[in-house]
């Protein structure tokens, strides 16, 4: 017979997803901000009407980026936030999950619904009569980089809220940032303004989504952080900047109430 002591590692992990997942869906709040964020950036490509692939692609690729932090990188802060004020961290702690498999079962939900998300976002720009990415692994890889790295900043912006009330607060100079960096990356911006631009959070997943929609060098910001191929250096960047997340919520981590 199957117990809990002797069940695998990988399938507690699995379980607590699900019931992770659960309690995203039963949040009113939290489940109306992943339905309204794609459907509200879907406004943008309405009103501006788009015409060539580098419009589509200046349009799509920072909506994506959006609604991704409106709703992935704020769930997770705020699922954090939430889960150490009501002590549910602390009770968890006493289980048999040991805190990576408890962080990867808030992860993977939100990962996987913002991937989700980014492809309901450029499914919607499709059926507005966008053309189809020329650069489909572009895309996928850009798509999957912005929802990681947002949870990773959302578990850093929880671990650092000093409550549920003030999350809200705490997660907004990120997407100011993030909003900023990832319409720039699309501008032609010179050489050094192009290298700031692309060490912002998102903006190089931005101008890699963009080329994987099929946008030109000429809309994109000049001046790589390194020489190695675009995809290269936009996914070292994300992972730069995860790592750093990451590093942030290991060093300000809590178990129980900040207050």
């Amino acid at each position: 017979m199957t117990t809990t002591a002797t069940m695998h590692p990988a399938t507690r992990t699995l379980r607590m997803m699900r019931f992770e997942l659960t309690m995203i869906v039963r949040q009113r709040v939290t489940l109306l901000t992943m339905v309204f964020a794609p459907a509200f950036v879907m406004i943008f490509p309405i009103l501006a009407q788009p015409e060539t692939t580098e419009q589509w692609a200046q349009i799509a690729a920072p909506m994506c980026i959006l609604a991704l932090l409106f709703s992935v990188y704020v769930t997770s802060a705020s699922v954090v936030t939430a889960r150490r004020e009501t002590q549910l961290f602390k009770r968890l702690r006493t289980s048999e999950l040991a805190p990576p498999q408890m962080l990867s079962a808030i992860a993977g939900p939100l990962i996987l619904i913002g991937t989700i998300q980014g492809l309901i976002v450029l499914g919607g720009c499709l059926a507005l009569g966008a053309p189809f990415p020329e650069q489909p692994g572009y895309v996928a890889l850009a798509l999957l980089g912005t929802a990681v790295l947002a949870v990773a900043a959302g578990v850093a912006t929880g671990s650092i809220a000093p409550s549920i009330e003030r999350v809200q607060w705490t997660v907004m100079p990120l997407i100011i940032l993030g909003a900023v960096g990832a319409n720039l990356v699309l501008q032609p911006l010179e050489e050094m303004q192009g290298r700031l631009v692309s060490a912002i959070p998102f903006a190089s997943l931005t101008s890699l989504l963009a080329r994987g929609m099929g946008a030109s060098e000429d809309v994109i910001a000049q001046g790589a952080l390194t020489a190695l191929p675009p995809v290269v250096s936009a996914l070292l960047i994300t992972a730069l900047w995860t790592w750093i997340a990451v590093s942030i919520a290991r060093k300000r981590w809590r178990w129980e109430p900040r207050s």
